[in-house]
């Protein structure tokens, strides 16, 4: 008999208020608009300028902005700067 050598899974993580995780529904460019704006741990000029680089970004590829989330709030702090 064939023993399974993989096991696919699944693992999703209730956010704070009990919705769904933020991958569950199809990413949007407004709701990843909304999820900048609504990060208040960053100044408004930044949040503007990461605006501006998701804006460049095709709707196939938002998932791929937000999982490299950190390299462009980099990128969008030295363009706030320069600013």
């Amino acid at each position: 008999m064939a023993e399974a050598n993989r096991i696919n899974l699944g693992v999703g993580v209730f956010g704070e208020d009990g919705k769904s995780p933020f991958f569950d529904n199809p990413l949007t460019l407004e709701r990843v608009h909304n999820w900048i704006r609504k990060n208040e741990d960053i100044e408004e000029s930044v949040r503007e300028e990461l605006v501006l680089l998701v804006n460049k970004y095709p709707d196939s590829a938002l998932s791929s902005f937000v999982k490299n989330f950190d390299t462009h709030l980099t990128k969008a702090r030295e363009n706030a700067k320069k600013r």
